[in-house]
């Protein structure tokens, strides 16, 4: 139960860092780069590489639970910096859905679904 509760922590810690580490700003010059940053997130989705990288953040983040669930503290930091990376990617994803392939958007529904049904393993 304890190994669970952390697994837990650990990802609810890692969402709340992705959460709160965005800034607010009106300066125009930043609404510029924020454009900018989204357009490149739009065009490294069209690459077909991010589902991939995805995937392969959510098998690292596996292999990662595990450990945590032994005991190792410093998979449970890289586990937490894993869940940001996940949750960036799949924000960048979730806003250029309409440029993926239909097997695209299938595979990314699958592999989030995956994920979710992991971080919570009290379903």
């Amino acid at each position: 139960m304890k190994k669970y509760l952390l697994i837990v922590t650990v990802f609810a810690l890692g969402l709340s860092l992705v959460a709160c580490s965005g800034k607010k700003s009106t300066d125009a010059g930043d609404e510029t780069i924020k454009q900018e940053e989204v357009t490149t997130a739009s065009e490294s989705v069209d690459d077909g590489d991010v589902i991939a990288k995805y995937e392969s953040l959510i098998e690292k983040a596996f292999e990662l639970q595990g450990k945590v669930t032994d005991g190792d503290a410093d998979a449970a930091q890289e586990l937490g910096q894993v869940g940001q990376d996940l949750a960036t990617l799949a924000t960048e994803i979730q806003n250029a859905l309409a440029d993926l392939s239909q097997e695209q958007q299938q595979k990314f529904a699958e592999l989030a679904q995956k994920w979710a049904a992991a971080s919570n393993p009290q379903q």
